[in-house]
């Protein structure tokens, strides 16, 4: 009996942890055989045994997974990096893709459905005859233009981009029907294949506004993100970054005035001299046109004989997308999102008072139909969103134009941010009271300790520390080493704050220390003022003094500096022959220390 007893002591005592703090040293170890390692150590090799299996397994379950889990996600990182990377070339990546898109659908449709086989009155190509198929290659096709366009954030890669698309698929398909219309004498195959073209105009004229939508969204997405950036920028980086702009101010730069002499450009800022005048004039000549097309060209056919004029159908789209175009850009021009929507709103005004005229199919009659109020209700919501989306891309094209301008060290632009750092950088000063808790020979705790348990202890303390401090409304500034640095906006709570934490230390000590020494601590305060937020400060002269101060003060014991005495009333004080930084020091007598 006596003999199992021992046996199990050892295995849970001095004997178990010299195995432990040998394995930990020596991980090769544990291919050393069983009973070598029960008679080094004085185990029984049961208990060996049955550690080392337990030790393997649970290392084994570990590294099982990695075969098969890191081969996959390098090559899913490598693929992403790869495509990322083929995107920075938008049209040339948009144009292959939509190619083997295109290419891929119709290799496996004739597949399926020969030429030789299609009948004449069928459709040029049967897409309902490969659902899957057609819609599994256009989503992934458009997924991946979507995320080029959101990813690079600029509308004119959608243009590029519908453009070459709808170059690629109109071609492709007016390839296809010329093929099938060499065997079934079509005698219209001209007007047959301008349908097809026209037709596919229209599909792309959609494909182009989805891609923009998806650009700007990406472009404020950025614009987002770099503010952000810059907002957490430290201190350090921020005076990094003033010193450089300082520097690149000094050195000749380019000029980049190639965008100001593009006729767009010029036509743009004419139309943001006066927005309104613009908006009235585009609306009411886009309404003329589209009156003008349907009252005077068309007004001899009845509705039955429009309805089955595929031609009229496409003019009419092509005109309402062209009409939205109009309606975004007399709102892009805009500064402000309001001035934006009313431009928006007034364009889609002018157009309606122009339906008023006394024209077949228009005039008072046109405004009495039964579905008009919600007509003009999705009118005045299309003009308020399309005012919202096309400020967000002025905005982005606005922040892409100056970051171009950046890149070429244009003065007024480099100017700019200079002043926007020097603000962030000038924050109106704050009065703080800083708290500098330290422990006293802290070495020599750790020494000849278990590295585990004086990580865990030391961790433990500052986690004790920086819950005292909130509690009396601290902000944790630095738990570098061995130290707790905390800022209060008062200084009394700051000396509650180091009473609590003195007072805690023999509880600490007793429940939760893991190391054979207890943890003895001194405190310094000193109050005074920081230029910026002292969470973003690296240096200030507040926490310096506070650290000396600490250094002054007996082992359990609190020293506030001469500023921090000046905000506390009523505290027992007791002089100390020794002055920081011009500050007299002062040891307080009730520390709450035991």
């Amino acid at each position: 009996m006596h003999t199992e007893s021992g046996t199990q002591a050892r295995e849970t005592g001095e004997s178990a942890q010299a195995l432990v703090r040998y394995l930990r040293e020596h991980p090769e170890a544990v291919r050393v055989p069983v009973k070598e390692l029960a008679e080094q150590f004085g185990l029984s090799v049961e208990f060996v045994e049955r550690f080392i299996a337990g030790l393997v397994q649970r290392k084994g379950a570990a590294i099982d997974a990695r075969p098969v889990i890191s081969p996959v996600r390098r090559f899913l990182g490598r693929t992403r990096r790869l495509v990322f990377r083929l995107m920075d070339h938008p049209v040339p990546f948009i144009s292959v893709t939509a190619a083997a898109a295109i290419s891929l659908f119709l290799y496996f449709h004739f597949l399926n459905h020969p030429l030789s086989q299609v009948r004449p009155g069928d459709p040029v190509i049967d897409l309902r005859a490969d659902p899957v198929l057609f819609f599994g290659i256009t989503l992934a096709t458009l997924l991946l233009h979507w995320t080029c366009y959101y990813r690079l954030g600029r509308v004119r890669y959608a243009l590029l981009g519908a453009v070459a698309c709808w170059v690629l698929s109109a071609t492709a398909l007016m390839v296809v029907a010329w093929l099938r219309m060499q065997d079934q004498n079509v005698s219209n195959m001209p007007v047959q294949l301008l349908l097809l073209a026209f037709g596919m105009l229209a599909l792309n004229v959609a494909y182009a506004g989805a891609g923009a939508f998806a650009a700007v969204l990406g472009g404020f997405a950025q614009l987002k993100r770099s503010d952000r950036e810059l907002e957490q920028m430290t201190r350090q980086q921020l005076l990094g970054r003033l010193f450089e702009l300082q520097e690149l101010l000094e050195k000749p730069h380019e000029t980049l005035t190639s965008i100001e002499e593009r006729p767009w450009y010029r036509a743009l800022e004419t139309v943001r001299a006066q927005p309104l005048h613009y908006a009235i004039g585009l609306g009411a000549g886009a309404a003329a046109v589209y009156m003008l097309l349907r009252g005077v060209v068309f007004g001899h056919l009845d509705d039955a004989s429009l309805s089955r004029m595929p031609l009229l159908f496409l003019v009419t789209l092509a005109f309402q997308v062209s009409d939205i175009a109009l309606m975004a850009i007399v709102a892009f021009v805009h500064r402000n999102v309001g001035g934006a929507i009313l431009s928006a709103v007034v364009y889609q005004l002018s157009g309606l008072l122009m339906y008023l005229l006394p024209i077949p199919h228009f005039g008072p009659e046109f405004f009495r139909r039964p579905a008009m109020p919600f007509i003009l209700a999705i009118g005045f919501i299309l003009a308020v969103t399309v005012g919202i989306v096309a400020h967000v891309g002025s905005l982005v094209e606005e922040r892409a134009l100056r970051e171009r301008r950046r890149l070429v060290n244009d003065p007024a632009i480099l100017l700019a941010e200079l002043v926007r750092i020097q603000w962030m950088l000038s924050v109106k000063p704050l009065d703080v009271c800083v708290m500098v808790v330290d422990v006293v020979k802290s070495s020599l705790m750790k020494a000849g300790s278990d590295p585990l348990k004086a990580e865990y202890s030391f961790r433990d303390y500052q986690e004790m520390v920086a819950g005292i401090a909130q509690k009396y409304g601290g902000r944790v500034h630095s738990t570098a080493g061995d130290g707790v640095v905390v800022a209060f906006d008062d200084c009394k709570a700051a000396l509650d704050a180091a009473k609590s934490v003195q007072s805690e230390m023999p509880l600490f000590n007793q429940s939760r220390n893991r190391l054979s020494m207890p943890f003895r601590l001194r405190i310094g305060i000193h109050s005074g003022l920081v230029t910026g937020d002292i969470d973003k400060v690296v240096f200030t002269e507040v926490i310096d003094i506070a650290a000396h101060s600490e250094k002054r003060a007996p082992v359990g014991g609190i020293v506030v500096t001469e500023k921090a005495l000046e905000r506390l009333t009523g505290e027992p004080m007791a002089p100390l022959n020794e002055e920081i930084g011009g500050n007299r020091l002062f040891l307080v007598l009730s520390s709450g220390s035991s």
